[in-house]
């Protein structure tokens, strides 16, 4: 895979937001070799539904401490700072792994 692979990966995903199906396949299999692609992928594929999951009770947990007595709802920036910081906070972590992974795995991509 070279690095018109990956030029276009980035192109197209930022126009047609299709990373999962087209890029992460061609980037494993570059990393980690065919053997294990299947599992490999699978295993990438869940990170998104791990991650909404566990962002959605972050908010509802938030929210729901937020609700003031007599109101059937979260009212005000309260509701979402707590979750705002917390989003922020972990992209920045991934942002820094993802820099790390990159410069540990950038000569075998």
């Amino acid at each position: 895979v070279g690095i018109h692979c990956h030029v276009s990966c980035f192109l197209r995903t930022w126009s047609e937001n299709s990373a999962e199906c087209d890029c992460r396949p061609g980037i494993l299999s570059s990393i980690y070799g065919l053997d294990n692609l299947a599992r490999n992928f699978g295993i990438i594929s869940y990170a998104a539904f791990v991650g909404t999951t566990l962002f959605s009770y972050l908010y509802a947990f938030v929210a729901d401490r937020h609700v003031e007595p007599g109101a059937d709802a979260c009212r005000g920036v309260d509701c979402w700072r707590a979750t705002f910081w917390i989003s922020a906070g972990t992209s920045l972590a991934a942002c820094g792994a993802a820099l790390v992974l990159w410069r540990r795995w950038r000569a075998r991509v």
